[in-house]
């Protein structure tokens, strides 16, 4: 009898210890080594300018951690230069409040080395006020290049909203032809 306890007692313990770890870890992970893109990423482009970009999977791409990436190619680049022409977003349905803190973790790299940094968004709201950005304080402004580099952001939201890009990459700045590859995203609630 004290043996099953024990077992028992061990198992409900491990439980316990991974739900405390789901609801206070990872939310979502984009990864990019299937066939299709993910639920919730897309990009957006602007039409005003004729802006087009493309996004595709490319499964051989190998980044630090894994596999498989998210492949952006700028088809026609914009005449004012202006980084939020174009915009590939990770949408994810969670609460967001400044109660939580959240870190979300990027793995990007591009054709060649571009002078221009790309800013790399941690949090723009979807719901219930489209469009609304957490402040400057929640974005990186990253110098691509050939080589994959790792952006890490930890942040209190100063919104508060039922759904978020979390994180939105624009890289209208770029010219035509240029080649960005997302290899991961990460969001988690810490």
């Amino acid at each position: 009898m004290n043996k099953k306890f024990t077992i028992f007692f061990g198992v409900l313990l491990a439980a316990v210890c991974c739900l405390k770890q789901l609801a206070a870890g990872q939310i979502i992970e984009f990864r990019y080594d299937g066939p299709k893109i993910p639920s919730g990423v897309s990009v957006w482009t602007d039409k005003k300018e004729l802006v087009e970009c493309e996004l595709s999977m490319d499964a051989a791409e190998q980044f630090p951690e894994g596999k498989g990436a998210l492949k952006a190619v700028v088809k026609t680049g914009a005449p004012s230069k202006h980084f939020s022409k174009i915009q590939i977003s990770h949408v994810v349905k969670t609460k967001i409040s400044p109660v939580k803190k959240f870190r979300i973790t990027v793995w990007i790299k591009a054709d060649k080395d571009y002078e221009d940094k790309i800013p790399i968004k941690a949090l723009t709201a979807v719901s219930p006020i489209k469009g609304l950005s957490a402040g400057k304080d929640h974005e990186k402004f990253v110098k691509l290049s050939k080589t994959w580099q790792k952006v890490v952001m930890e942040f209190t939201p100063n919104i508060e909203a039922e759904s978020a890009r979390l994180p939105t990459v624009s890289i209208g700045a770029l010219p035509t032809g240029a080649i960005v590859w997302i290899g991961k995203v990460l969001v988690e609630d810490l």
